[in-house]
């Protein structure tokens, strides 16, 4: 019986699948570490191009809500309103300018108080 009709062959003879599982691990450790900027920066401008369709697909499936959403946004409502939700999800900084304001001053308060 060839091994081409063995359940177990995957078209290769041996243990490893091509040369390239031969190398020292260490080798291929190396190769794999050098290939992940590459592999990380395609999966990233997948995601931003999939959120953009997923938005383009929400002001066609529902126009009204999507338009309302980004349009409140825009002006800055979250939809969360004075909750506590909203101040407590929130950055040291991003309170500080919320409450005196977007100034040279309430910024440099809101980074000293996040570095302390």
């Amino acid at each position: 019986m060839s091994d081409l009709h063995d359940p177990g062959h995957h078209g290769h003879s041996g243990d490893f699948y091509d040369a390239l599982e031969t190398r020292e691990p260490a080798a291929r450790e190396a190769a794999l570490l050098a290939a992940l900027p590459a592999q990380l920066a395609h999966a990233r401008s997948a995601t931003s191009a999939f959120a953009e369709i997923l938005a383009g697909a929400a002001a066609v499936f529902a126009p009204r809500q999507s338009y309302g959403f980004w349009t409140r946004l825009a002006h800055g409502d979250t939809g969360l309103g004075g909750s506590i939700v909203y101040f407590t999800n929130q950055s040291v900084l991003a309170d500080v300018i919320r409450v005196l304001g977007f100034s040279t001053g309430a910024t440099l308060l809101g980074l000293a108080l996040s570095a302390a």
